[in-house]
């Protein structure tokens, strides 16, 4: 069962929204609002233009006791009858044009430009000024049509362009003034539009009407509520904002004519004898509508005939139809609801007061006829679309309620502009068709009744074989509704469904089939062989339908942007988002041609792809293949459950459909004649054609289904080879590493076995050099030196090790657990190397051959390691696949020749690269840790005497003449500033200008005793314990602008009490003797 839905609850709601359409939204199918259409037949048929007025009964309960109670609607048709002397209003009015010219409207100037001066411009009466804006207002001219060269590319001013228009419409003179304001609003100079827009009003004694197109989805929708409310009192019929969202010319143009529409529509006009009202529960009154315009009264539409007089403005009288018409659901909502809407709108933004009565008073007029409609709950056609019509009223008033109400009393919870414009749109602008919404790459709504009358056809050439097929069983049917494809086909009532718009179609179709979870993904809309089928659900929801999804959906089932339901709230196997149609083997011969109709590719590319704006011809078969692939990748054909086995079969009859499409033919052919050609992305020219291959499922789902053609190619034994290489060529296409053939033919050389294999290179290097770290300190006066030092002593010892290819690894085996890995989606498809396993396994294990195609030992070879590294190796030298697919597979001895050569480049590359720069850091550690061990000895006091005649054993040429030459000696500490007085040291007593470079090592050490020979020196009759804590606290430390280093911690001195102890010793020695 549905976590949150019961079945019987879905049966009875199964259609309660429409199918959400990724990008497209909700499309509104109400008939469209014409101005004076009727509409009174259930569906939206039998629409007639009213050349005269007609009263609507509009039925409301009233009272406790919940009397019904009759108010009348009277409607006004858009133009007065021909007959009327004042039919057609040519002057009185002014008409003030003001178009925006700035860069950002340059991609729909033209468009406006032309369309405008088609479309609108012959219509206009009266006078007529043309504005432009940009950076500054230009009056253009006193004529009604614009030019190219009014465009002039500035910013947007759109503060000063309000401004006019305010000022033109108090000052000229005409009573009947039209605004056309056209801007994309992106206003960026100048002052406020807000301020602006606070200073209109209507004129005492003027009828304002307000045409306003805003440009691009980022429009600012506020400034069209706002002027509309602050400027308009025409027509309360007119909508609030025309919108040319896309900044297309067919949306120009289409906006364009709707504005005709309008200016002629409200040229209409009607005095009424008895005052009405534009919506019940307000005050004001109007003796005076025009053209499309709905006027309430309170009274029963018997005593409103006999008393309301209908005259033009020159006091022709004008009849009214006879006939009362009630007030319909489908006429509420639709046309009489959404001028209200309009009206409340208006007054809230005017800060007026809007009666929220009118809500509940809406609500109780739709629900009295509501009521009127008995509720089916048969499960047959005629009755499914009984219920597709009642729920379609009831989401329409429900969202017309919804968003009216919220733009009014909760406007704060519309997050952004276009949120806004969705509801002002819905709920304020009339509904019209939206060609764009179901148009499908040129695939609009006269190719979608041509593909239907195609499908009538062939369907009724097909009904007798159709009506004699067996009735589905229950195994077929959708687990919830009980439905399924051929049921609904064998229904009398089948053809009434053919004549729905196509939304509707695939809402109330039965589609069946495997329900399966695929995330969204744009890669799978443009090609469907990359579907990623994440999960396949299972008893009890092997097969359902892609109505229980989207009733699952519409009453509020949680989901997330891929738009999947749960169908068990503890099982997360039990996640769907899509259907893959499938037909019952049985069913599949006589049902093989309307399958292939544009009607069913329709209806199966929206099931899969959630997607009802394209038609992918490939999409169904593809969807059939990857559910194929993750079958067998789930359940191997050993011990195959017997679900399973059926599923597998209604597949691939299902797909066997297509199969001899003439696409699919040559590509069969291919495969067959030439292999490497049909595993190719794109190939050469083959039987007058070209061969795709989209991704590796393709051919191996095709290799399936056609084994026995397949069975008699020449190249059958390669064939699998060839599938495999393909398949690595393209997981590898955009492989980078500096070193492919170590990452994938050393088996796991990763980042810590390239450093060890790195290190004992190192270490060979080093000991082929003989270089110790008593050596490098003897040889190395500071470490900045090893460098210089080792470069000169291990460049041709690094060299001839890389030469002779010592401690290389060079017998290729490939790293299976990285193969494992390989993965490119969008080339491969959701495909890896354990499932072609599986897949050849499939082969050899199939039950219908009475031999199989591939023996266990083809499978074997094509899958052993050295195989693997040939499949390796021409995928890394070919990356693209008519390259790899045009040469020939190396045989396994030659392919590991050439391997073992580019791992040996690959190896000394990677040498060369970071040999030798680990050999001098392994240099400079030993130089390092050769400079600790001797230098933990404390620095030797000397006097000038023991200096004279030890450094003269080392070869100092040093006496009493030239000490000072020499050595910088220190008396105080008894040290010299330019020499290492370590006795350790092979730099002991060796004058040297870079001493600082020789002891700066040292002075890094956290533990370093600054001040330690000044201390003692200084305080030696002092207390050891005294002159270790004064050294640990550094307090003479920091001199002659050097930064003090922080004290020596607890734990840090753990030799600073000897070293004491052995100055203490020498310094107090020295000052007996002396």
């Amino acid at each position: 069962m549905f976590a949150k839905v019961r079945t019987s609850h879905l049966q009875h709601k199964e259609d309660s929204m429409l199918a959400t359409v990724k990008g497209a939204g909700v499309p509104n199918l109400g008939c469209s609002h014409l101005r004076g259409v009727r509409d009174d037949i259930p569906g939206g048929e039998g629409k007639v233009q009213m050349t005269s007025p007609v009263i609507h009964r509009l039925e409301v309960v009233e009272g406790a006791g919940g009397q019904i109670k009759s108010h009348s609607i009277l409607c006004i048709p858009s133009s007065l009858p021909k007959s009327s002397p004042n039919h057609s209003q040519t002057s009185g009015y002014y008409n003030i044009a003001m178009f925006d010219v700035s860069g950002s409207m340059n991609g729909v100037w033209k468009s406006v430009m032309q369309h405008w001066n088609n479309e609108v411009a012959p219509f206009l009466t009266g006078e007529t000024d043309i504005y432009t804006f940009g950076t500054q207002v230009c009056f253009r001219r006193k004529e009604t049509h614009l030019t190219q060269r009014d465009f002039d590319c500035s910013s947007t001013n759109l503060a000063a362009a309000l401004s006019t228009i305010n000022d033109r419409v108090r000052h000229c003179i005409q009573n009947n003034v039209r605004v056309f304001l056209i801007t994309d609003g992106h206003h960026n100079c100048g002052g406020s539009p807000d301020h602006e827009i606070a200073q209109m009003s209507v004129p005492f004694g003027k009828t304002v009407e307000v045409y306003l197109l805003g440009v691009g989805q980022s429009f600012p929708v506020q400034y069209s509520v706002d002027i509309r409310s602050r400027l308009h009192n025409g027509s309360a019929s007119c909508p609030t904002l025309f919108w040319d969202r896309y900044s297309s010319d067919a949306e120009v143009l289409d906006e364009m004519k709707k504005i005709c529409e309008e200016i002629v529509t409200g040229m209409a006009k009607v005095k009424l004898s008895l005052p009405g009202k534009v919506v019940p529960l307000i005050e004001e009154t109007k003796l005076e509508a025009r053209g499309g315009e709905y006027v309430y009264y309170e009274t029963d539409p018997e005593q409103l005939i006999s008393t309301l007089k209908l005259t033009t403005e020159d006091g022709v009288h004008i009849p009214l139809q006879g006939e009362v018409k009630v007030a319909s659901a489908k006429f509420l909502v639709s046309n009489l609801f959404k001028q209200w809407n309009a009206v409340l709108i208006q007054r809230h933004r005017n800060k007026v007061s809007v009666p929220m009565g009118v809500f509940e008073f809406m609500r109780s007029a739709f629900d009295l006829q509501i009521s009127k409609f008995g509720e089916s709950k048969n499960s047959n056609i005629s009755s499914r679309l009984e219920r597709k019509h009642l729920t379609n009223l009831k989401l329409e008033f429900a969202t017309v309620m919804n968003q009216g109400y919220n733009i009014i009393a909760v406007e704060s919870k519309f997050q952004n502009e276009l949120q806004l414009a969705e509801a002002i749109l819905k709920s304020t602008v009339q509904s019209r068709y939206d060609t764009k919404l179901l148009q499908i790459k040129g695939h609009g709504d006269a190719e979608w009744s041509r593909d239907v009358q195609t499908f009538k056809d062939l369907y009724n050439s097909l009904l007798e074989k159709i009506n004699a097929l067996p009735d589905p069983s229950p195994d077929d049917c959708c687990r919830v509704l009980m439905n399924s494809f051929v049921g609904d086909i064998k229904d009398p009532e089948f053809l009434s469904v053919l004549d729905l718009n196509k939304m509707e179609f695939l809402t109330t179709m039965t589609f069946t089939g495997i329900p399966v979870f695929a995330p969204v993904k744009d890669s799978a809309q443009i090609n469907p062989w990359t579907l990623y089928i994440k999960n396949i659900c299972v008893s009890p929801f092997e097969i359902l339908s892609q109505r229980a999804l989207e009733s699952a959906l519409g009453v509020g089932m949680d989901s997330s942007e891929n738009k999947e339901i749960r169908l068990q709230k503890d099982n997360e196997n039990s996640v769907c988002n899509a259907i893959v149609p499938i037909i019952p083997k049985e069913h599949c011969g006589i049902l093989q041609k309307l399958v292939r109709t544009n009607v069913f590719t329709v209806g199966a590319t929206f099931c899969i792809l959630k997607n009802a704006l394209i038609v992918d011809h490939t999409c169904h078969l593809a969807a059939l293949a990857c559910v194929w692939m993750k079958t067998i990748r789930d359940y191997p054909a050993i011990n195959r459950p017997q679900f399973i086995v059926k599923r597998i079969s209604d597949l691939e009859a299902t797909a066997k459909i297509y199969m001899d499409r003439p696409g699919i033919v040559n590509y069969v052919s291919g495969l067959v004649k030439d292999p490497p050609q049909a595993l190719m992305t794109e190939s050469g020219p083959f039987n007058g054609g070209v061969l795709n291959c989209e991704s590796i499922i393709k051919p191996v789902f095709f290799i399936h289904l056609c084994k026995h053609q397949i069975r008699q190619s020449a190249q059958l034994p390669s064939l699998l080879k060839l599938i495999l290489a393909e398949f690595l060529g393209r997981c590898l296409s955009s492989y980078t590493s500096r070193y492919p053939h170590m990452d994938l033919l050393m088996t796991n050389f990763n980042e810590d076995a390239r450093k060890e294999f790195l290190a004992k290179i190192t270490d060979l290097v080093l000991e082929e050099v003989h270089i110790t770290g008593e050596e490098l300190l003897k040889s190395c006066y500071a470490h900045n030196d090893v460098e210089k030092y080792v470069r000169q002593s291990i460049t041709d010892a690094t060299v001839k090790l890389i030469n002779e290819g010592a401690g290389l690894q060079l017998d290729p085996k490939p790293n299976m657990s990285k193969v494992e890995r390989l993965r490119n989606s969008g080339s491969a498809g959701h495909i890896g190397w354990q499932d072609l396993k599986l897949w050849a396994q499939e082969m050899v294990f199939e039950n219908e051959c009475v031999e199989p195609l591939f023996s266990q030992a083809d499978v074997d070879e094509a899958f052993s390691p050295n195989m693997v590294c040939v499949y390796l190796h021409h995928a890394l030298e070919n990356r693209q696949s008519k390259e790899r697919m045009s040469k020939p597979l190396r045989g396994t001895d030659e392919a590991l020749a050439e391997i073992i050569k580019k791992l040996k480049n690959e190896q000394d590359y990677f040498l060369k690269s970071n040999l030798l720069p680990s050999v001098m850091e392994a240099a400079v550690n030993r130089w390092q840790e050769e400079y600790d061990e001797v230098h933990k000895e404390v620095a030797l006091p000397l006097s000038r005497t023991d200096i004279i005649t030890r450094a003269a054993q080392f070869g100092v040429d040093v006496n009493k003449k030239n000490f000072d030459q020499v050595y910088k000696y220190r008396e105080n500490v008894q040290l010299c500033r330019n020499c290492c007085h370590v006795e350790r040291c092979p730099q002991f007593l060796q004058p040297n200008k870079r001493f600082n470079c020789h002891i700066e090592t040292e002075r890094k050490w956290n533990n370093y005793p600054h001040t330690l020979h000044l201390v003692v020196s200084r305080g030696s009759s002092e207390s050891k314990e005294k002159l270790v804590e004064q050294i640990k606290s550094r307090a003479e430390a920091g001199t002659n602008n050097r930064k003090k280093p922080s004290p020596i911690q607890t734990g840090e001195d753990t030799n600073i009490g000897k070293q004491v102890e052995l100055l203490l010793l020498q310094y107090v020695g020295q000052l007996s003797s002396a």
